[in-house]
Protein backbone atom coordinates (compact mmCIF):
# COMPACT_ATOMS: atom_id res chain seq x y z
CA UNK A 1 0.00 0.00 0.00
CA UNK A 2 1.25 3.46 -0.83
CA UNK A 3 1.24 6.30 1.64
CA UNK A 4 -1.62 8.76 1.83
CA UNK A 5 -1.38 12.09 0.02
CA UNK A 6 -1.34 15.36 1.97
CA UNK A 7 -4.99 15.94 0.96
CA UNK A 8 -5.93 12.45 2.21
CA UNK A 9 -4.06 13.13 5.46
CA UNK A 10 -6.04 16.36 5.98
CA UNK A 11 -9.34 14.56 5.28
CA UNK A 12 -8.42 11.77 7.70
CA UNK A 13 -7.42 14.24 10.42
CA UNK A 14 -10.65 16.24 9.94
CA UNK A 15 -12.69 13.03 10.10
CA UNK A 16 -10.92 11.92 13.29
CA UNK A 17 -11.60 15.27 14.96
CA UNK A 18 -15.27 15.00 13.98
CA UNK A 19 -15.40 11.44 15.33
CA UNK A 20 -14.24 12.58 18.76
CA UNK A 21 -17.39 14.68 19.14
CA UNK A 22 -19.81 11.78 18.47
CA UNK A 23 -21.39 9.95 21.38
CA UNK A 24 -23.73 7.04 21.99
CA UNK A 25 -25.80 7.52 25.15
CA UNK A 26 -23.25 10.10 26.29
CA UNK A 27 -20.19 7.89 25.69
CA UNK A 28 -17.77 8.85 22.87
CA UNK A 29 -17.95 6.52 19.86
CA UNK A 30 -15.39 6.66 17.06
CA UNK A 31 -17.44 5.37 14.15
CA UNK A 32 -19.25 7.25 11.44
CA UNK A 33 -23.06 6.91 11.38
CA UNK A 34 -23.18 4.76 8.19
CA UNK A 35 -20.81 2.22 9.79
CA UNK A 36 -22.93 2.17 12.97
CA UNK A 37 -26.03 1.57 10.83
CA UNK A 38 -24.33 -1.28 8.95
CA UNK A 39 -23.08 -2.72 12.25
CA UNK A 40 -26.58 -2.88 13.73
CA UNK A 41 -27.85 -4.51 10.51
CA UNK A 42 -25.17 -7.19 10.78
CA UNK A 43 -25.96 -7.84 14.46
CA UNK A 44 -29.71 -7.98 13.83
CA UNK A 45 -29.39 -10.29 10.82
CA UNK A 46 -26.85 -12.72 12.28
CA UNK A 47 -27.88 -12.56 15.95
CA UNK A 48 -24.48 -13.52 17.41
CA UNK A 49 -24.23 -14.90 20.92
CA UNK A 50 -20.78 -13.36 21.35
CA UNK A 51 -19.25 -10.25 19.80
CA UNK A 52 -15.52 -9.88 20.38
CA UNK A 53 -14.37 -6.27 20.09
CA UNK A 54 -10.69 -5.36 20.16
CA UNK A 55 -9.98 -1.73 20.96
CA UNK A 56 -12.53 -0.61 23.57
CA UNK A 57 -11.12 2.93 23.75
CA UNK A 58 -13.92 5.02 25.36
CA UNK A 59 -16.44 2.17 25.19
CA UNK A 60 -19.12 3.80 23.02
CA UNK A 61 -18.99 1.14 20.31
CA UNK A 62 -19.27 -1.67 22.84
CA UNK A 63 -22.18 0.10 24.51
CA UNK A 64 -23.85 0.54 21.11
CA UNK A 65 -23.49 -3.17 20.28
CA UNK A 66 -24.59 -4.22 23.78
CA UNK A 67 -27.75 -2.17 23.32
CA UNK A 68 -28.52 -3.93 20.05
CA UNK A 69 -28.02 -7.30 21.75
CA UNK A 70 -30.24 -6.17 24.63
CA UNK A 71 -33.03 -5.37 22.17
CA UNK A 72 -32.60 -8.88 20.73
CA UNK A 73 -32.75 -10.35 24.25
CA UNK A 74 -29.48 -12.28 23.90
CA UNK A 75 -25.73 -12.07 23.51
CA UNK A 76 -22.64 -10.57 25.13
CA UNK A 77 -19.81 -8.27 24.11
CA UNK A 78 -16.26 -9.20 25.06
CA UNK A 79 -14.36 -5.92 24.71
CA UNK A 80 -10.56 -5.85 24.91
CA UNK A 81 -8.23 -2.91 25.43
CA UNK A 82 -4.70 -2.54 26.79
CA UNK A 83 -6.20 -1.27 30.05
CA UNK A 84 -9.49 -2.77 31.19
CA UNK A 85 -12.31 -0.28 30.83
CA UNK A 86 -15.50 0.02 32.84
CA UNK A 87 -18.28 -2.39 31.84
CA UNK A 88 -20.91 0.03 30.58
CA UNK A 89 -23.70 -2.52 30.16
CA UNK A 90 -24.71 -5.84 31.77
CA UNK A 91 -24.08 -7.56 28.41
CA UNK A 92 -20.52 -6.23 28.25
CA UNK A 93 -17.36 -7.84 29.64
CA UNK A 94 -14.20 -5.71 29.46
CA UNK A 95 -10.77 -7.34 29.48
CA UNK A 96 -7.46 -5.53 29.94
CA UNK A 97 -4.38 -6.62 27.99
CA UNK A 98 -2.93 -6.98 24.53
CA UNK A 99 -5.51 -8.57 22.21
CA UNK A 100 -2.81 -10.77 20.67
CA UNK A 101 -1.43 -12.11 23.97
CA UNK A 102 -1.88 -15.74 24.90
CA UNK A 103 -3.48 -14.76 28.23
CA UNK A 104 -6.17 -12.60 26.64
CA UNK A 105 -6.93 -15.14 23.91
CA UNK A 106 -7.32 -17.88 26.57
CA UNK A 107 -9.70 -15.65 28.58
CA UNK A 108 -11.74 -14.90 25.46
CA UNK A 109 -11.98 -18.58 24.53
CA UNK A 110 -13.07 -19.43 28.08
CA UNK A 111 -16.07 -17.11 27.67
CA UNK A 112 -17.26 -18.82 24.48
CA UNK A 113 -19.43 -21.94 24.57
CA UNK A 114 -19.13 -24.48 21.72
CA UNK A 115 -22.70 -23.66 20.60
CA UNK A 116 -22.14 -19.87 20.51
CA UNK A 117 -22.38 -17.93 17.26
CA UNK A 118 -19.41 -15.56 17.23
CA UNK A 119 -18.75 -12.25 15.48
CA UNK A 120 -15.47 -10.31 15.72
CA UNK A 121 -14.81 -6.56 15.32
CA UNK A 122 -11.11 -5.64 15.13
CA UNK A 123 -10.33 -2.01 15.98
CA UNK A 124 -7.21 -1.88 18.16
CA UNK A 125 -3.69 -1.08 16.90
CA UNK A 126 -3.75 -0.45 13.16
CA UNK A 127 -0.19 -1.37 12.22
CA UNK A 128 0.31 -4.19 9.72
CA UNK A 129 1.84 -6.76 12.08
CA UNK A 130 -0.81 -6.28 14.76
CA UNK A 131 -3.75 -6.50 12.35
CA UNK A 132 -2.19 -9.59 10.73
CA UNK A 133 -1.85 -11.23 14.15
CA UNK A 134 -5.41 -10.35 15.20
CA UNK A 135 -6.77 -11.79 11.95
CA UNK A 136 -4.75 -14.97 12.49
CA UNK A 137 -5.93 -15.36 16.10
CA UNK A 138 -9.53 -14.15 15.93
CA UNK A 139 -10.54 -15.19 12.40
CA UNK A 140 -10.91 -18.86 13.42
CA UNK A 141 -13.30 -17.87 16.23
CA UNK A 142 -15.84 -16.45 13.76
CA UNK A 143 -18.61 -18.98 13.18
CA UNK A 144 -20.18 -19.69 9.76
CA UNK A 145 -22.46 -16.92 8.51
CA UNK A 146 -21.03 -14.38 10.94
CA UNK A 147 -18.73 -11.45 10.39
CA UNK A 148 -15.10 -10.58 10.94
CA UNK A 149 -15.05 -6.79 10.71
CA UNK A 150 -11.71 -5.06 10.23
CA UNK A 151 -12.06 -1.38 10.96
CA UNK A 152 -10.22 1.53 9.38
CA UNK A 153 -9.29 -0.27 6.17
CA UNK A 154 -9.49 3.19 4.59
CA UNK A 155 -5.93 3.77 5.83
CA UNK A 156 -3.14 1.52 4.58
CA UNK A 157 -2.02 -1.27 6.90
CA UNK A 158 -5.41 -2.76 7.88
CA UNK A 159 -6.37 -3.03 4.19
CA UNK A 160 -3.10 -4.76 3.35
CA UNK A 161 -3.56 -7.22 6.21
CA UNK A 162 -7.12 -8.00 5.03
CA UNK A 163 -5.90 -8.63 1.49
CA UNK A 164 -3.28 -11.10 2.75
CA UNK A 165 -5.79 -12.78 5.07
CA UNK A 166 -8.36 -13.25 2.31
CA UNK A 167 -5.73 -14.85 0.07
CA UNK A 168 -5.14 -17.55 2.70
CA UNK A 169 -8.73 -17.85 3.99
CA UNK A 170 -11.22 -18.42 1.16
CA UNK A 171 -13.98 -19.19 3.70
CA UNK A 172 -14.24 -15.40 4.18
CA UNK A 173 -15.68 -13.09 1.53
CA UNK A 174 -15.91 -9.31 1.42
CA UNK A 175 -19.54 -8.23 1.82
CA UNK A 176 -19.75 -5.03 -0.24
CA UNK A 177 -23.46 -4.71 0.61
CA UNK A 178 -22.34 -3.24 3.96
CA UNK A 179 -20.78 -0.30 2.11
CA UNK A 180 -24.07 1.26 0.94
CA UNK A 181 -23.09 4.79 1.79
CA UNK A 182 -19.78 5.91 3.24
CA UNK A 183 -17.55 3.60 5.25
CA UNK A 184 -14.25 3.71 7.07
CA UNK A 185 -14.04 -0.07 6.54
CA UNK A 186 -13.95 -0.52 2.73
CA UNK A 187 -13.33 -4.19 2.04
CA UNK A 188 -13.31 -4.82 5.81
CA UNK A 189 -16.78 -6.39 6.18
CA UNK A 190 -15.76 -10.07 5.94
CA UNK A 191 -18.48 -12.70 6.12
CA UNK A 192 -17.65 -16.32 6.82
CA UNK A 193 -19.38 -18.70 4.43
CA UNK A 194 -22.33 -20.61 5.83
CA UNK A 195 -25.53 -19.86 7.69
CA UNK A 196 -25.47 -17.67 10.81
CA UNK A 197 -28.82 -18.61 12.29
CA UNK A 198 -29.78 -22.12 13.32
Amino acid sequence: MGSLSAADDKKTIAAMIALQSRTWLGVPVRKIPPDLMALQEVIYETKPDIIIETGTFWGGSGLFMAGILESLGKGRIISIDLVAKRNRHPRMVCLGGNSTSTEILERVRSLIKPSDRVMVDLDSAHNLEHVRKELELYGPLVTPGNYLIVEDTNVGDPAEAVSEFLGANPQFIVDKSREKFSTFFPGGWLRRAGSACS
